[in-house]
């Protein structure tokens, strides 16, 4: 595996990004943009991106706070105030995000179809945006296969995914507990 600082810039800040790869792997592969915690740049950050690259993506901790010009909270005080610069600032957030996104798709290994910013920073793209997976018809396990199928396929988000899986479980307990009621008002039916 292999690690890299990138630098790049949002307007005049300079910006220092942790990007991470299996170098065994070649050609394009998918990429994890990586959003750090309120520590910034830290092992722990540096640590998650590496992990992602183990999985095979190339994995890009973005710099948010401006690490290129040596911004690095040291305590927890230094952690609130960067934060709270962000907090209330969401465009400014979004912006660095996004030019962390751009700057890891730059990298000629990147399959940019493949890129999963929204998965790491749900801000950059619309959660509550329609799906279409086709019909879910059969048993549960039948509609299970084919939410994983699509999930396997590209067609939906982990996150997608999970949603429509929960919306699976609860349909089925509504079943379940309507048949239990049908059940019981025809045994209260034949005991009359």
């Amino acid at each position: 595996m292999k690690s890299q600082w990138v630098e790049y810039s949002h307007g005049d800040t300079k910006l220092k990004a942790y990007m991470a790869y299996d170098d065994r792997i070649t050609g394009r592969r998918p990429a994890v943009l990586v959003a750090h915690a309120r520590s910034g740049m830290s092992p722990q950050t540096l640590k998650l991106t590496e992990i992602w690259a183990k999985l095979g993506y190339v994995s890009f901790a973005a710099d948010i706070f401006g690490y290129g010009q040596g911004v690095l909270p040291k305590n927890v005080e230094e952690m609130v105030a960067q934060t709270e610069i962000y907090s209330k600032d969401r465009e400014l957030m979004k912006a660095r995000t996004q030019a962390g996104y751009v700057a890891l798709l730059k990298s000629p290994m990147v399959d940019p179809a493949k890129a999963a910013a929204p998965y790491m920073h749900p801000r950059l793209a619309n959660t509550d945006a329609a799906i279409a997976i086709g019909s879910l018809t059969g048993d549960l396990a039948a509609q299970g296969r084919t939410v994983l199928e699509a999930l396997s396929g590209g067609e939906l988000s982990p996150n997608q995914a999970a949603t429509v899986m929960q919306a699976i479980s609860a349909q089925a307990r509504i079943v379940e507990v309507d048949e239990l009621e049908q059940r019981i008002a025809a045994l209260e039916g034949k005991s009359k």
